[in-house]
């Protein structure tokens, strides 16, 4: 924050910032839904596959069980396989949720009440709100700590504030100046235990609805 300053910020410390928790149930509608429609469209102007769809990826990990879900499952795929579409009113309803509470009284009420021109926050935090609002968020390191962890911070902006937010980055970097590299300081921990999914028929294996997810996913 000192270089900050030294560079002409004026910071307004406390904000109250925008309550993500308040609106993870209607995020996680709105990200699978759209999660299941944008993978369609994406798988759509591919070639050299023939897979197409969500269902598609799920059918393949079931048939290559051993490279595919020998660690884990694909929990979170079932769950968006079974969404049905950007018409469906509980996604509208979810959607308009999270832009209100992430945009309209999030990130552009915190903006205007403080007549900012960003958002300033450590590295390690909640970015999600500009994820959800859909808004810029850069990552902008600067050095690392006494045991040698990367630090930084976040900074973010409203609709279409990316050329503002690079500025601010560029500023940023150029006073801070180069920085240790990270290095390896341990060991590389051994594989997962082996999830046990390969050992059951395809026809047997569960899919996980929503309401099996566990409240923090």
């Amino acid at each position: 924050m000192a270089v900050l300053s030294e560079l002409g910020a004026t910071f307004i410390d406390p904000i109250v910032p925008p309550d993500t928790k308040a609106i993870s149930d209607a995020a996680l509608t709105v990200l699978f839904t759209e999660f299941k429609h944008d993978m369609a469209a994406y798988l759509g102007g591919l070639r050299r596959t023939r897979l197409r769809s969500l269902g598609d990826l799920i059918a393949f990990d079931d048939a290559h069980c051993e490279e595919e879900l020998r660690f884990f499952g694909q929990e979170l795929f079932h769950v968006a396989a079974e969404t049905t579409g950007l018409e469906d009113p509980a996604y509208r309803e979810a959607r308009a949720t999270c832009v209100r509470a992430m945009r309209t009284d999030g990130i552009d009420r915190i903006l205007k009440d403080g007549q900012l021109d960003a958002i300033v926050a450590p590295a390690y935090g909640d970015s999600s709100a500009a994820a959800v609002a859909g808004y810029p968020c850069i990552s902008v390191p600067t050095g690392t700590t006494a045991d040698g962890r990367p630090g930084g911070v976040w900074l973010t902006a409203g609709f279409l504030a990316e050329p503002a937010l690079l500025g601010f980055a560029f500023d940023l970097e150029q006073a801070i100046g180069g920085r240790p590299r990270p290095t390896f300081a341990g060991t590389l921990p051994s594989d997962p235990p082996d999830a046990g999914i390969c050992a059951i028929p395809v026809a047997s294996r569960p899919r996980t609805r929503r309401s099996d997810l566990p409240p923090d996913v």
